[in-house]
């Protein structure tokens, strides 16, 4: 299987689903993708929620100092939030990034540090990783050639270690006995991308949401009949597991969906890292946004939860970057 993953990898179409400033003007049809979900009432979600986390607060379950904010928390690091997490005990945990930008390779990305420090803690409790990349299909080359080309308004956009990253996760979990998945459209799916024209935007979001979608519930149902305890995670854009949609993402979300179909045993978790912030209206619009205070804490994890399951982990900043003034860099709100 490891070399599988790794042969396959080389062929990789790319990553989607980002907060890229741009894309949806190059798109008619397509909103800007955003990381993050919006807050969608806490005290409705909870009353539907038996877990000890259903007051909606992370202090609640923390003996963390707060930040000063409702609903969240610091960490002396980004694997003691991930812990407090992962201590929902999710059938299906739907992790999101803002994936790197061109440019911005001198600081280290989220999936890099998910791999390094949050991946092992998955190790003999997660079964599988569903990773948002498409694979080509070998039945249609041709398609999948100008689906890739189609793609690039999105990933153009994205620093070029991206995709490398995503394939090194895979290889990671595999070491660690956690099975990993790429995305496999059909031939269907890659002729509806090539031919999306100004849509292809559009066209590509809706093809990853129901392939992650799909996906994710496969392998969770497989668990259920095998009795495997274990829970399934993904790994992708964070949009697409929005357990609360904005206006108008509802159809690039699988997070409602699954949640029902687990029983509420759904957990949403996006990873930011705080030097990718900026003040643009994608990020003003995430419900901790006005809440964040990057110079308090910069050398500790932050941790909110804006609703019910929903988490948005902020690592600390990189060590060389955390004496820089707030707004001194190009990353900084």
């Amino acid at each position: 299987m490891r070399a599988a993953w790794r042969r396959r990898g080389a062929f990789f179409i790319g990553v989607l689903s980002t907060l890229a400033a741009g894309c949806a003007k190059k798109s008619a049809g397509a909103p800007s993708p955003v990381a993050g979900s919006p807050s969608g009432g806490v005290a409705s979600l909870a009353a539907k929620a038996p877990r000890a986390v259903a007051s909606g607060t992370v202090a609640d379950a923390s003996t963390e100092p707060s930040c000063n904010a409702p609903r969240c928390a610091t960490f002396d690091d980004a694997k003691a939030a991930f812990a407090r997490v992962l201590g929902e005990d999710p059938v299906v945990l739907a992790i999101g990034e803002a994936h790197a930008l061109r440019g911005s390779e001198r600081v280290e990305s989220s999936t890099r540090r998910f791999t390094r420090d949050l991946l092992p803690m998955l190790s003999g409790k997660a079964s599988d990783l569903v990773v948002e990349l498409l694979l080509p299909n070998p039945a249609c080359a041709p398609a999948t050639k100008r689906a890739e080309k189609a793609e690039r308004v999105v990933t153009e956009h994205q620093a070029r270690t991206d995709q490398n990253e995503y394939v090194a996760l895979g290889n990671a979990a595999l070491t660690l006995g956690i099975r990993p998945h790429a995305l496999e459209p059909t031939c269907a799916d890659l002729r509806r991308i090539a031919g999306g024209g100004d849509d292809a935007v559009t066209v590509s979001l809706d093809v990853v949401t129901r392939l992650a979608r799909e996906s994710l519930e496969r392998y969770a149902a497989a668990n259920r009949t095998a009795h495997d305890a274990r829970m399934v995670v993904g790994y992708g854009g964070a949009m697409h597991n929005d357990l609360v949609p904005r206006a108008g993402f509802e159809r690039f979300t699988f997070g409602p969906v699954l949640s029902r179909g687990t029983a509420g045993r759904y957990v949403e978790l996006d990873l930011i890292v705080p030097e990718f912030i900026d003040k643009t209206a994608s990020w003003q619009a995430l419900p901790w946004f006005a809440e964040f205070a990057p110079a308090e804490h910069p050398e500790r994890a932050t941790l909110f939860m804006p609703s019910a399951h929903s988490y948005a982990l902020i690592f600390q900043r990189s060590p060389a970057l955390t004496a820089t003034p707030r707004g001194a860099d190009a990353g900084q709100p």
